[in-house]
């Protein structure tokens, strides 16, 4: 094989297709991290502040969201022939969503604390996510900036790829397909050792609430809703302080105490969202109350969207490749 070969294969492998394939996306989000990543490190070798500090979370997270999740979202949204951002549902279907944020709450925060007692209890030491911060004393300035850097901007910017742009990529039948692959990226985009399970069943519920609110605004609400869950009960249900604890003893009894109920509820709430949800996607999508179904609309995409197959490509596994090192990098704690 000569040079020419070699260099038509790597341009025909990386030309972005249309219609777009969940692969690319991975690809690209991927590289969008990576110039994040590198980003961060340059930027706090100079700045006056500690990356883990208020101001150094916040600027860490614009850059990871701006250059991972929004830019490429935006970049790509053409080539997936539809709509990333779905249509308006109501305001109905938004109060809902922003309700179901409750169960999400309570049950990530019940696994993240036994995760985080199990992990410690077998002599491992806290593995830091990418973006993390401490704040010894919240006041309300420090709550309104943190609100507005951990949950509204990456709300938006990561339910836009997630929920938006991959989700659209799929085929209308391979929805369930989806509901797995989706969260699964999006675990192993959080680079959140501790959290990860939770950040999985988040994304499971958000692509269930994308499919029956038909939009992303959807799951931008219910990730707010969680967010305003922890702050109004935070002082029953809260996550363990990683900063605290130097062995699994540090762990607050309270934690135990709380999860089996907080599990407990978190799933009586899921069902009777699912059953909420799935009720008006059926209502919405009834003839009988004047809104039909548009069958013109899935057949098209049914013809149009590649198979879920087409994502494992080459551009997919450079893409991995590129997540899997920054994952290295951060498990042995070089954090921006």
């Amino acid at each position: 094989m000569d040079s020419d070969s070699i260099l038509g294969f790597i341009k025909q492998s990386f030309k972005i297709p249309t219609p777009l394939n969940w692969g690319y996306a991975v690809f690209f989000t991927a590289l969008g991290t990576a110039v994040a990543y590198g980003t961060s490190l340059a930027l706090f070798s100079f700045l006056p502040w500690s990356s883990t500090s208020l101001v150094g979370f916040s600027i860490s997270s614009i850059v990871l969201m701006l250059f991972a999740f929004a830019i490429p979202s935006v970049f790509l949204s053409k080539a997936t022939l539809d709509n990333i951002s779905g249509k308006f549902t109501g305001f109905g279907s938004s109060i809902l969503a922003l309700l179901s944020g409750v169960p999400v709450y309570l049950v990530t925060t019940s696994i993240y604390n036994l995760i985080c007692y199990g992990w410690m209890r077998l002599g491992n030491s806290i593995v830091y996510p990418y973006l993390f911060s401490f704040v010894e004393n919240e006041t309300p300035a420090t709550l309104s900036l943190g609100f507005l850097t951990d949950t509204m901007v990456p709300s938006l910017c990561m339910c836009l790829m997630f929920t938006g742009l991959l989700w659209s990529t799929f085929k209308p039948s391979e929805r369930r397909t989806a509901m797995i692959i989706i969260p699964l990226l999006a675990a192993f985009m959080s680079f959140d050792f501790i959290g990860i399970i939770g950040i999985f069943i988040t994304y499971w519920w958000l692509c269930y609430v994308r499919y029956t609110t038909e939009n992303v605004w959807g799951p931008v609400f219910c990730l707010i809703g969680s967010r305003l869950t922890g702050i109004i009960i935070g002082g029953l249900v809260s996550k363990v302080d990683i900063t605290g604890i130097r062995t699994y003893q540090d762990v607050p009894m309270t934690c135990f105490y709380s999860a089996l109920p907080a599990i407990t509820v978190s799933l009586i709430l899921f069902a009777f969202f699912m059953k909420v949800l799935g009720e008006f996607h059926f209502t919405y999508n009834n003839d009988i109350y004047g809104d039909t179904f548009d069958d013109e609309y899935r057949t098209r995409r049914e013809e149009t969207a590649p198979g879920v197959f087409k994502g494992l490509n080459l551009a997919f596994f450079v893409g991995f490749v590129i997540l899997l090192v920054i994952w290295v990098l951060i498990f042995r704690g070089r954090r921006p």
